[in-house]
């Protein structure tokens, strides 16, 4: 008779681990990529004929955070998986609450930015073509829409990340505090999504929840990956 040896079980938690880390950072880096590539960013109720030459000017630029969607939500799903799949290790409930939260939130946030990139995809697709300047408004008004809706999403995944990391010693206990904030400015910003188009400002607060989120992700990828 033949007998077998159990696989370390260690060695792949471990592993998973650390390519839930790696994903972390991935998206982390390719997320501020998308969101800073794009220069002078146009208004949300800016006019079709600014559309147009905004479009023109930056063809290259949308193409490339067309390009690095795909790549950013493979790394999200990565880290996803992976941070829940610890958090459940812990076998405390309240943690693995928390960390579902949190990759829901992630969910909502790939499929809100695929808007986003359908919209810029669109207006890459209309660059040139001679289209009417207000089928360009349209496709940017989705996108801003989308892009709006998004900080709720953000904020969500904060929050629930943030929680289940604080319990399981990834970050400081104050990250958690941090993360309330983000939510309820997330929350705020999102709530503001119908008033951007006459002009109305105040969506900034989106911005809290966004550079937390990002912050987060690193601090947390870079603890997961050192794993071994």
């Amino acid at each position: 008779m033949t007998q077998t040896t159990a696989a370390p079980t260690r060695t792949s938690t471990t592993n998973w681990d650390r390519i839930a880390g790696i994903g972390a950072i991935t998206f982390a880096a390719l997320a501020t990529t998308a969101n800073v590539v794009i220069p002078d960013a146009l208004d949300w109720d800016a006019p079709g004929a600014d559309v147009v030459s905004w479009v023109h000017q930056h063809h290259v630029a949308l193409a490339l955070t067309v390009m690095l969607y795909p790549l950013a939500s493979v790394a999200l799903m990565v880290y996803g998986a992976g941070f829940l799949n610890r958090a459940r290790r812990t076998g405390d409930e309240t943690t693995a609450v928390f960390a579902m939260v949190g990759v829901l939130g992630m969910m909502m946030i790939a499929a809100l930015f695929g808007v986003v990139e359908v919209g810029r995809l669109s207006l890459i697709a209309l660059n040139g073509s001679g289209a009417d300047p207000s089928l360009f408004q349209f496709a940017w008004h989705i996108e801003t829409a989308a892009f709006m809706l998004n900080t709720v999403s953000v904020a969500i995944a904060l929050f629930g990340v943030a929680g289940a990391s604080v319990r399981m010693g990834l970050v400081p206990g104050w990250y958690k505090t941090v993360s309330i904030v983000g939510l309820v400015c997330g929350v705020a910003s999102a709530m503001q999504a119908p008033l951007v188009f006459n002009g109305t400002q105040g969506w900034q607060i989106g911005l809290v929840p966004f550079v937390a989120w990002v912050l987060l992700d690193v601090i947390i990828g870079t603890r997961m990956a050192r794993q071994h």
